[in-house]
């Protein structure tokens, strides 16, 4: 008798228990629809500024509510949609407004996700050209994960190339050779940077190791394509020197590439990234692609106007 008694109490506990939980998940779900309505409320008043289609996203207090504890679960929703909108907008109309509300999230839910780290801090600055808001995500990396030296590594190379904040840029990549495991190229890379500031080949070694770390066709089709232009700069960069050196031992200038052959300078005309040979422009001096691209712009960018240049129109 006193053993049924117990089972029967056991089973009302936790249909109280079960109950709580309900509860608990209906007040979540109210206060999402409130986050949800006051996003939209938001929304509605930019709307006659900028045509584009709404995407209503909750902020972090408020989901917090809903996931009653299940925070990894969670993020992992929010992170397979944004990786579904950021491969929508890359195929389309390249608007990633949200980008960055989308991974900082995904990264407040779930700070040990080091891929999504690493995913938004490189696309927010190399496609969504938002470097400052890309350091934003690595910066938070960082102090989640202050031993795992690529996100000094990701940060310094955007004070390099996007900021041209030179000696902080300096700071992050040594800092970086400094933690255990890191590559002992490190060492010397931050000295490099400082030394040569228009440097394409350092451009091409990190945009190659930013693709082999990600499985994303999206991301790397992404990143491939100014891995393409990467390479236009650097091989530009050769043959405008060979250029140079033409017209130093026959005294007047090329006219085509060719010239370079018949001199013996160049054994052949080398293909560009894109499938077919490189080009002079013999009013400009200039190498370029057969398709007009004439690879990375290593002008114009700097800290106090924070201006990113020609590389980045599509």
């Amino acid at each position: 008798m006193n053993v049924s008694n117990s089972k029967c109490s056991l089973r009302s506990s936790r249909g109280y228990v079960t109950f709580g939980l309900v509860a608990l998940f209906a007040v979540g779900m109210l206060a999402l629809s409130w986050s949800k309505a006051e996003l939209r409320e938001r929304q509605a008043q930019t709307r006659t500024e900028i045509k584009q289609e709404p995407l209503y996203l909750p902020e972090a207090r408020y989901v917090k509510l809903v996931t009653l504890g299940f925070d990894g679960f969670a993020s992992d929703l929010l992170w397979f949609n944004t990786v579904n909108y950021f491969g929508k907008q890359y195929l389309g109309k390249k608007d990633y407004r949200w980008l960055f509300h989308m991974c900082t999230l995904v990264t407040k839910l779930d700070p040990n996700a080091l891929h999504v780290f690493e995913f938004c801090g490189s696309l927010l600055s190399w496609i969504a050209k938002q470097p400052e808001k890309s350091n934003i995500i690595l910066t938070k990396a960082i102090e989640e994960h202050p031993l795992n030296w690529r996100f000094y590594y990701l940060r310094g190379f955007n004070y390099w190339y996007f900021m041209e904040d030179l000696e902080r840029a300096k700071q992050d990549i040594a800092r970086a050779s400094r933690v255990k495991g890191a590559p002992t190229f490190l060492a010397s890379l931050a000295s490099r940077l400082v030394a040569s500031t228009e440097n394409p080949n350092t451009a091409v070694h990190f945009l190659k190791d930013l693709i082999d770390n990600t499985n994303d066709e999206t991301v790397q089709r992404a990143l491939g394509e100014k891995l393409k232009l990467a390479y236009v700069s650097r091989d530009a960069e050769r043959l405008e020197s060979l250029l140079a050196k033409f017209e130093e031992q026959s005294g007047s200038k090329a006219k085509s590439l060719d010239d370079l052959v018949s001199a013996g300078l160049l054994k052949f005309i080398p293909k560009d990234p894109f499938g077919d040979q490189y080009i002079l422009d013999a009013e400009t001096g200039e190498v370029h692609s057969s398709k007009g691209k004439r690879g990375l712009s290593f002008e114009g960018k700097t800290a106090r106007t924070g201006i990113l240049k020609s590389e980045f129109e599509d």
